[in-house]
């Protein structure tokens, strides 16, 4: 077994290979590869490095800008999922969350921002489409004035769909990539699935469940972790797009299980903005795997499809 954790996205990141198929030296190499292929995207992907794709498309909003392919591949993903979801995912809300005080890499957040939470009477944006053009033909997108894009609630987990695609290319049937809670289990954990524990948001030394994983890939959103302080109010980074405020649900902690990690961590969002009345019904209609979601009261709500692991002397993956 061969594995590595490091920072990146904002988070912390392990990855692990068990596969006997594959020597110590060629998992290594695999390894390093991945490293690389996560730094390289993210400093596609992020707006918070200052001459990245997304900010160099986001500064040129009011005309047409030549953006690299990956971007273009994700932002064309990012309006899909708009459709699908009625606007309830959105990543035209970079302006909404800069005036929340989020425009740095959340480790380099200031104790209390003093940003207003927006300069202008907010408009629900309705048309993200429209905000944001693309053509595919010249791999060009024109973002409309005024808008920014983040696309924090689809990257993470679509750069680590890009790195396990990598990790297999090379040779590795069997690992797990987790990158702050999305994560990708290829295979198995050597001759028994993965085991992936939930982590309980009002105790995150322990787990409220352990689930056995094989094949699938599981995105967590909630509301506990990246919180801070503006004028004076607790924020998160979970913003109602309806309202252009932070959200206020009964929904604590949402985890899905999908064969596809972007879909999970976009339903994994929805479903929390939600609330659980209508979240519930809605999970229940998806193509998901199964799904976790953690009350304000502390009660757990799942779905009765998840294959639970209840030897707690296990070693587990947290998310």
């Amino acid at each position: 077994m061969t594995s590595t954790a490091f920072r990146a996205m904002g988070t912390n990141v392990y990855m692990e290979i068990p596969d006997a198929d594959v020597s110590d030296c060629v998992q290594s190499e695999i390894l390093e590869t991945a490293v690389d292929e996560m730094a390289k995207l993210e400093s596609l992907l992020t707006r918070f490095i200052a001459d990245s794709e997304l900010n160099r498309l986001n500064n040129s909003a009011g005309r047409w800008t030549d953006i690299d392919p990956h971007l273009y591949k994700i932002l064309q993903l990012a309006k899909d999922f708009f459709v699908k979801t009625r606007g309830l995912f959105n990543p035209c809300l970079g302006t909404i969350m800069n005036g929340l005080g989020y425009d740095v890499s959340f480790e380099h957040i200031t104790t209390n921002k003093n940003n207003p939470i927006f300069e202008i009477p907010y408009v629900a944006q309705m048309h993200c489409p429209f905000n944001l053009r693309m053509n595919e033909n010249k791999c060009q997108a024109f973002l409309e004035p005024g808008h920014r894009i983040d696309l924090g609630g689809i990257a993470k987990g679509w750069i680590v769909q890009q790195v396990a695609a990598k990790m297999r290319s090379l040779g590795a049937k069997q690992f797990v990539c987790n990158a702050g809670g999305d994560l990708i289990c290829s295979g198995c954990n050597g001759r028994r699935p993965w085991v992936i524990g939930i982590t309980d948001p009002f105790d995150p030394k322990r787990n409220i469940i352990l689930l056995d994983i094989r094949n699938l890939s599981i995105a967590t959103s909630g509301t506990y972790k990246r919180t801070w302080n503006n004028q004076g109010k607790v924020v998160h980074h979970i913003i109602d797009p309806f309202l252009g405020t932070p959200v206020e649900s009964d929904i604590v902690s949402c985890s899905v299980v999908h064969k596809d990690l972007v879909t999970a961590e976009v339903q994994a969002k929805v479903a929390l903005l939600m609330g659980t009345d209508t979240a519930v019904p809605w999970l229940e209609r998806q193509d998901c795997a199964g799904w976790v979601l953690v009350k304000q009261n502390r009660l757990v709500v799942k779905s009765c499809n998840l294959s639970t692991n209840n030897n707690v002397s296990h070693s587990s993956i947290r998310v």
